[in-house]
Parts: structure tokens; C-alpha cells; sequence
């Protein structure tokens, strides 16, 4: 009797991954949650706020496309908010990391391609654009920079986080 007779594994590895590629500050210890149906596994999700993700926090690594986000609190150590222990248990089991792996190579070659992560922003780009959510938050906030700009750095951080992804995963 192990973990895989109480967990959805899929939720999980899903879970991580979206964390992971997103480098989520608060994914695994704030905003996080299990959903558990009568007579059915622990799920992780639904997932939620990405607002400090994708580079967009400026501490404690947030910024970085070369760190484990379920390590936070080794970069924090002072963070009240504690990355629940399972994850490093989850990690140590080969079958669990061999699941890992596979879904990464599938999602890799499909909704975390980097064409069509590209294409997703291009098209969201779009719709901001066309209407006028751009220049309305470029009044509301002038500091940023200009929004092809922004798109640039999110594409080059997202692509640079894959690649260590790509490296680090096949690794485990």
C-alpha cells in the first residue's frame, strides 16, 4: 500500500509541471489546492493564480528560469509559508519520476511546444490589442515597458525555462 492508492498521480504530475514551467512563487505553498470526491483519489487543482509566475516576482528566485519552483523555501528559507513535503517524497520514487518524464516528452511535443506556447501568446496578444486592453494598461500603469517588448522578454524567458526544463527533467 503506497501513495498511487490514494492519489490521482496524473493531477499531480500536471500540477508540478504547470508550477514548474511557470516557476509559480506561490504555487506549491499558498495557492494550492486538493479536491477529493466520494470514492475517488486526492486530486491536485484546480490550478490557479499565475500573477507571480513566469518571471514576474523579483525575490527569492521568482525571477529565474534556472531554479526548481518546489524548492522555493531552500531559496527563502525564511518564508512562513512551507512547500508541503510530498513533493520531494513524490520525486524520490522512480516510478513516479518515470510518469514524470513521460508526460513532459508528450506535453513537450504538443501544449508546451515552444511554437505553440508562442502561438497561444501571439493570439492572446491579439485579442488585447484589438480591444484596446493594451493602451489601457499602459495609461494605468506607464512604468512597464511596451507591450511587444513585454511579449519578447515573457517568449525569451519561457523558452529559457524550457530548455533547463528539458535538461533538469530528463535528469531526474
Amino acid at each position: 500500500m503506497g501513495y498511487a492508492e490514494y492519489i490521482n498521480t496524473k493531477s499531480f504530475i500536471d500540477f508540478f509541471l504547470l508550477n514548474e514551467l511557470s516557476n509559480n512563487v506561490d504555487g506549491y505553498r499558498i495557492s494550492t489546492r486538493l479536491v477529493k470526491d466520494k470514492s475517488e483519489k486526492l486530486r491536485m487543482g484546480p490550478i490557479w493564480d499565475f500573477n507571480l509566475a513566469f518571471g514576474n516576482a523579483n525575490y527569492c528566485g521568482g525571477e529565474k528560469t534556472n531554479v526548481w519552483a518546489y524548492k522555493f523555501n531552500e531559496r527563502c528559507s525564511n518564508d512562513t509559508w512551507q512547500v508541503p513535503f510530498w513533493w520531494d517524497r513524490l520525486l524520490q520514487d522512480p516510478a513516479f519520476v518515470l510518469k514524470l518524464k513521460e508526460r513532459w516528452v508528450e506535453l513537450r511535443s504538443n501544449q508546451f511546444s515552444n511554437v505553440i506556447i508562442s502561438q497561444k501568446i501571439e493570439g492572446y496578444s491579439e485579442i488585447l490589442l484589438a480591444s484596446n486592453s493594451v493602451e489601457e494598461n499602459f495609461k494605468k500603469w506607464p512604468n512597464y515597458l511596451a507591450h511587444e517588448v513585454e511579449k519578447k522578454q515573457l517568449m525569451n524567458w519561457i523558452n529559457k525555462r524550457l530548455n533547463w526544463l528539458d535538461s533538469e527533467i530528463s535528469s531526474l
